[in-house]
């Protein structure tokens, strides 16, 4: 297609799928540019810590199973020989890497898709993407911290009432409406989690006003998000199966490579650094769920607030 697609159309979730993937057909060498420059730094340096953890995990299983009294003998020995400070430190740094590169990715593909909804998609330039991305990461950051805090919050204090539960079985009664209150949230998380990362890429609110943003969008359409999600995941696993497989190959050869002590560190470096470029192309199946809320965002803005009639009537008035 040579135009722009209007997001504001009312769509069957079918239909979305295949607009987002219109989108990033008329401009994916571009996207993926974009993707490719922004994460290479952040998986090169995740991957220091990744390959870490993977090697010390193996290395730790080799011994038990070679020498399974070691443990028992001299644990304090044993543990201080696995560095479990540093092991501690890259799992930490691994989670907050992980954490960074997808407030990245969703910076740059949603602001892409507020790009595209005023200019041409032929006219969108690197430096278009760049300027948008520069503009809007901080905000996104910080309400996507907020967020993920909030979000701990709620499971810490499940886990709390857990433990008190097991201590105290008087109770176990209440345990069971908590318990239901809290499936129902781990279901509505994800679908919550993609529109909420909409709101905050598209408006510019307090975090407060974004969560019930979210709660206005959402009212009376979670069976229809839900249904865009989990079809939107089902063929983005597909694509990443493959996608993941070729850089999961290469990571298990340098591990075996570099714990059999068969190359020297600096190869073994070289080729957990090649595996990480290619595991950023996983991340190309993660553009159609984006890509697929973010229409839907636009889509339930036109549902319930009539946005091309408000900007038909605006346009008409100025004239």
């Amino acid at each position: 297609m040579s135009q722009n697609l209007n997001l504001f159309s009312l769509r069957k979730n079918t239909s979305i799928i295949d607009d987002a993937f219109t989108i990033f057909k008329q401009n994916y060498r571009l996207i993926l540019k974009k993707i490719f420059i922004y994460l290479l730094p952040a998986y090169l340096i995740n991957s220091i810590f990744t390959v870490y953890l993977v090697k010390s995990y193996v290395k730790f299983l080799l011994n038990i199973s070679e020498n399974p009294e070691a443990l028992d003998r001299n644990s304090q020995n044993f543990m201080e020989g696995h560095n479990i400070p540093f092991t501690i430190l890259s799992a930490l740094m691994v989670i907050l890497i992980y954490a960074a590169i997808n407030i990245i990715f969703d910076t740059l593909l949603l602001r892409y898709l507020a790009l595209y909804t005023r200019k041409d998609f032929k006219q969108i330039s690197s430096e278009d993407i760049t300027q948008e991305f520069r503009s809007n990461i901080k905000h996104i950051a910080i309400r996507t911290i907020q967020f993920t805090l909030v979000v701990m919050v709620i499971y810490l204090a499940y886990y709390s009432f857990i433990f008190i539960v097991m201590i105290n079985l008087a109770f176990v009664a209440v345990f069971y409406a908590i318990n239901i209150l809290y499936y129902a949230f781990a279901l509505a998380l994800p679908i919550f989690t993609m529109m909420y990362g909409c709101v905050v890429a598209f408006e510019r609110l307090s975090f407060y006003q974004s969560l019930k943003r979210t709660f206005q969008l959402l009212k009376k359409e979670w069976l229809s998000c839900v249904g865009l999600l989990y079809l939107a995941a089902f063929i983005s696993y597909i694509f990443m199966m493959y996608l993941v497989l070729p850089a999961g190959i290469i990571t298990a050869i340098g591990v075996a490579l570099n714990i059999s002590e068969t190359v020297t560190p600096i190869t073994a470096t070289l080729i957990y650094c090649i595996a990480s470029v290619v595991s950023i192309l996983s991340y190309a199946a993660m553009i159609l769920p984006k890509f697929a809320f973010g229409i839907k965002y636009h889509q339930l803005r036109e549902k319930k607030e009539a946005v091309s009639l408000s900007k038909a009537v605006d346009g008409l008035t100025n004239a």
